[in-house]
């Protein structure tokens, strides 16, 4: 028996002199913390919980649909030891070093800043690891990717 079954049946209004089965009195006691209230009122309550569900699963799906709208690429880096930056500059915090030649990262949009071999076009990285990459060290063919849309400032 539980410790509330135990608890109803001392407190419970059955006199000592009737002797009550404890299944007895666990089927008054759940009786009677039962609602009495008709399910037909919590039908709204339900529906109502449906939305809230749906809805918070269409907000947390957004950004995923919305990056999935954007045009992106993936392209191998063209040499070993390629920093990802913070910002577009060479003086930027370093974010991630990629070691292996031909480590591919997917680009989301570029940019021209600081020119490094001659190449001022420096690309959004959103994997491995956010940041900026020059275009120098990506074996993109030319400069900017063709159908990539540049950043926003």
């Amino acid at each position: 028996m539980t410790d509330s079954v135990r608890k109803a049946l001392r407190t419970s209004d059955v006199s000592s002199e009737t002797s009550v089965s404890p299944h007895a009195a666990r089927t008054r006691w759940l009786s009677s913390t039962r609602m009495t209230t008709s399910p037909s009122r919590f039908r709204p309550l339900s529906v109502l919980l449906a939305i809230g569900i749906a809805v918070t699963v269409l907000i947390l799906a957004a950004p995923t649909a919305i990056a999935a709208g954007k045009p992106t690429r993936s392209y191998p880096t063209n040499s070993g030891h390629v920093r990802i930056f913070q910002a577009p500059q060479t003086h930027a915090r370093t974010v991630r070093v990629l070691t292996p030649r031909r480590t591919k990262v997917t680009l989301g949009c570029y940019t021209q800043a600081q020119a490094v071999h001659g190449d001022r076009i420096w690309y959004r990285v959103t994997a491995p690891t956010a940041g900026y990459i020059s275009g120098a060290y990506l074996a993109t063919g030319h400069d900017p990717v063709g159908g990539l849309p540049h950043c926003p400032r």
